[in-house]
């Protein structure tokens, strides 16, 4: 089995955990003194606490001047932990407890005001990704991306993998090449000099209103009518004419499928094109009723909706789903979904899916012994 076969099983994961406050008075106000007095003594026991990793600051050592959603009357408590256990153990059984039940005479209420993720080890989170799972939490409430104490989830990987989760263009049909040269094509017509390694760089992966508000942006007016129409017609007849497999992938999905895993495709592509690329290149047929698109969910990737559908329609949790993807977008995605991700970098930089906190790897022949098959 390889490494990261292994950490399927046993990750490598730490927990972070966000804690939002708004003070009944400004920080200098003596109806806050005792906390403000309480604050470096508190943290110090934190620093010193077993499973302790960082917490959020300034250079100058101060929390206090950090504030979340632009609001300079939120304060922000971050830190990351070894694990779910450790932060427990601060928060509920150390001097710290004593601390957080006098919080109402310092705090004003705020309904939804901490958050837990996972994050891998090493990764430390900035304000940015912190509202992101705060804000989260609020709307959809607990999941694999964002949870609390009272409703929890494992770690991505620990649970054993049930369903592996194929992205389709690059990684199942080597289609990109001829969409990217029928997009740049299209986009040098109507005033933007475009090259299809421009295509590759700044929109393949992307959800196609992303893509267009792009365009968009860089025309510095709206797109002519019908160019979505004109897109999808000039791509549907150049796909058409072949598409093949994306080398060894064919042999990976049997190597799945015999170690009695199940495969999906989960793409930001519309189901029309699939049946195209994935009927061309001759692998429909492996993965009949187990087609998920972006159009069937409110937002495609880099949101987790479409991974977490997949999840729901394929009958199980998002922990057990390992998601096989080539664009940063896509494993930003995933992550936010719960999943743990192998980066394909036949045709993608591997840089950029590494950044994303993709395992990468580049060929599908090592995709087997990655998944501890």
């Amino acid at each position: 089995m390889s490494r990261l076969g292994r950490s399927l099983k046993a990750p490598s994961y730490h927990l972070a955990q966000l804690n939002i406050g708004r003070l009944v008075a400004p920080v200098d106000s003596p109806v806050v003194a005792d906390f403000m007095a309480l604050l470096d003594p508190i943290n110090a026991v934190a620093d010193a606490a077993p499973g302790f990793v960082w917490r959020l600051q300034t250079d100058e050592g101060n929390a206090t001047s950090l504030h979340i959603y632009g609001d300079e009357t939120l304060n922000v408590n971050m830190s990351v932990w070894e694990s779910k256990q450790a932060l427990w153990d601060y928060v509920y059984a150390s001097e710290h407890l004593a601390v957080m039940r006098r919080r109402r005479e310092w705090f004003k209420r705020i309904e939804q005001f901490m958050c837990l993720w996972w994050v891998p080890a090493g990764h430390l989170p900035d304000i940015p990704e912190a509202e992101e799972r705060l804000t989260q939490l609020r709307e959809e409430g607990p999941s694999p991306a964002s949870f609390t104490f009272k409703r929890d989830f494992p770690p991505p990987g620990s649970v054993p993998p049930e369903v592996v989760v194929f992205d389709c263009d690059g990684v199942l049909v080597d289609s990109e090449p001829i969409t990217a040269e029928v997009m740049a094509e299209l986009i040098t017509e109507i005033g933007v000099p475009t090259t299809p390694e421009d295509v590759m760089r700044e929109y393949v992966g992307d959800w196609w209103p992303d893509s267009m508000r792009k365009i968009e942006a860089k025309l510095g007016r709206p797109l002519p009518q019908g160019f979505t129409d004109t897109y999808r017609s000039r791509q549907d007849a150049a796909l058409s004419k072949g598409v093949e497999p994306v080398p060894g992938v064919v042999e990976a999905i049997d190597a799945v499928e015999a170690a009695g895993l199940r495969p999906c495709v989960a793409s930001n592509g519309p189901h029309p094109k699939m049946e195209i690329t994935m009927g061309s290149a001759g692998v429909r047929e492996r993965f009949e009723g187990r087609i998920f698109s972006s159009a069937d969910v409110e937002r495609g990737k880099p949101a987790p909706d479409l991974f977490l559908h997949v999840a729901r329609e394929m009958g199980v949790a998002p922990e057990a789903c390992v998601v096989v993807e080539d664009s940063a977008l896509g494993v930003r995605g995933a992550r936010a979904a719960g999943m743990p991700v192998l980066g394909y970098t036949g045709t993608a930089p591997a840089e950029k899916l590494a950044t994303a906190r993709a395992h990468t790897f580049g060929d599908m022949a090592e995709l087997p012994g990655l998944l501890g098959l």
